[in-house]
């Protein structure tokens, strides 16, 4: 039954058609609102098997009292059928009904449409399960009613009833049913994907660190680390002033730094400064003079430029800090004109 309400009239005087025809029915379906389609084919196919249902979508007219006439329903019906679902579980209707056949002695039969944990008044009854396959379902409530088709040849097992349609109950789409499957296996195959990556072809990680610049204002130090699986080797070192007021400087290591990091390694670099030469003026082929240099580089950021040929590639680490560490650096090897 489903938790619909309709309006209430009084009910038909005794000896009706409508009367006439509760005589003659013989199974009641309660269900939840949720699980309709369910239910409605389910009375379809009984239908076709020639067994008498009743089902409220059917059975309940406009002005009819619903709670009068599930009462008589379910008094006159031989059978009560009722659909159990998590929904089904919370419907009081679904709740009523099933009590109330109970309570008049009547057989119940549960149908278990989806999972859910069986009603306490209802434990003690064997259930039909649909939830795996709604044909065999079927099959089974037919064998339980003693309906199973005259035609079954008796060579072939009693679960396969040889009346029963091949599509009786709706199955879910194809597609939904391989939905999660391919899900699943989309996510296993980048998962090793990615470890293969990873452990067959290692990558290296390298990143820079300013130490400091020489007091004898003529060389910087850095330090280097390759946090990766694969070696780094360094190939260029640059000073860049980013846009002025001093050129790039390229800066050639001294002969003990190292220029491969293994994997996991680390080194401290030593880089010599040759010269240090004033930008041009912009629009203009005069460079800046010592003066405006030191006015132009204050609170400017200097970056220590490290090129790297890591397992993917040339790539560029940078590393910023601020012009006032050079102090001692600029002023022995910035070649510029006084003014």
């Amino acid at each position: 039954m489903t938790e619909t309400a309709k309006a209430l009239v009084p009910q038909e005087a005794p000896g009706t058609d409508a009367e006439a025809s509760t005589a003659e029915r013989s199974i009641f379906i309660s269900y939840a609102h949720e699980d309709k389609d369910f239910a409605f084919n389910l009375a379809s196919n009984l239908k076709l098997h020639e067994v008498s249902v009743w089902i409220d979508y059917q059975g309940i007219r406009v002005g009819d009292r619903v709670d009068d006439v599930i009462e008589n329903e379910i008094l006159a019906c031989s059978e009560f059928l009722v659909v159990l679902s998590p929904d089904a579980r919370k419907s009081d209707w679904v709740k009523n009904e099933t009590q109330f056949a109970l309570n008049e002695k009547k057989p119940v039969l549960p149908l278990l449409y989806r999972q859910c944990r069986i009603p306490v008044n209802l434990t003690t009854v064997r259930y039909v399960d649909f939830t795996s396959n709604h044909d065999k379902g079927f099959a089974e409530l037919l064998r339980t009613r003693g309906e199973i088709a005259k035609e079954l040849p008796a060579e072939i097992p009693a679960e396969i009833p040889a009346e029963v349609p091949t599509e009786i109950l709706p199955k879910p789409p194809l597609y939904r049913r391989l939905l999660l499957p391919i899900i699943c296996l989309g996510a296993l195959l980048s998962i090793l994907i990615i470890l293969a990556i990873r452990f067959l072809n290692p990558t290296s990680n390298t990143s820079v660190t300013f130490t400091r610049a020489g007091s004898g204002g003529t060389t910087i130090y850095a330090h280097v680390q390759n946090t990766g699986r694969a070696p780094s080797t360094m190939r260029s070192y640059w000073l860049r002033f980013g846009g002025g007021p001093i050129d790039d400087a390229n800066l050639v290591p001294v002969s003990n730094t190292p220029s491969v990091i293994p994997a996991g390694g680390q080194a401290d670099i030593v880089l010599l400064v040759r010269q240090l030469t004033p930008s041009r003026r912009p629009g203009t082929s005069d460079r800046y003079t010592c003066t405006e240099v030191d006015s132009l580089l204050k609170n400017k950021n200097v970056t220590l430029d490290i090129g790297v040929d890591e397992s993917n590639g040339r790539i560029s680490r940078k590393v910023s800090f601020d012009s006032f560490f050079l102090h001692d650096l600029i002023n022995n090897k910035l070649v510029c004109r006084e003014e």
